[in-house]
C-alpha cells in the first residue's frame, strides 16, 4: 500500500480582523522587514518569507469550523 503524499503550497492564508488588521502589517514590514508583495484587493496583503507568502487577510468575522 502507497502512503498518500501530501505537500502544502506556497501560500498561507491569515484571516485577521480589521482591529488588528493593520497592527499585523505594521509588524510584518517593521519587526521582520519582509517586502509586501502585490494585494489581491485593499484586504489583503501578502509577504515573501523564503518560498512561503503568508496573506493576511482583513474580515469582517471569524467562524470556528469544529472538525472530528
Amino acid at each position: 500500500m502507497l502512503a498518500p503524499r501530501l505537500k502544502g503550497g506556497k501560500n498561507i492564508a491569515m484571516k485577521i480582523l480589521p482591529h488588528g488588521y493593520q497592527q499585523t502589517i505594521t509588524f510584518y514590514r517593521d519587526v521582520p522587514g519582509l517586502d509586501g508583495v502585490g494585494g489581491l484587493s485593499a484586504h489583503a496583503i501578502g509577504f515573501k518569507v523564503a518560498a512561503n507568502i503568508p496573506w493576511i487577510d482583513k474580515v469582517a468575522a471569524l467562524q470556528r469550523t469544529i472538525v472530528s
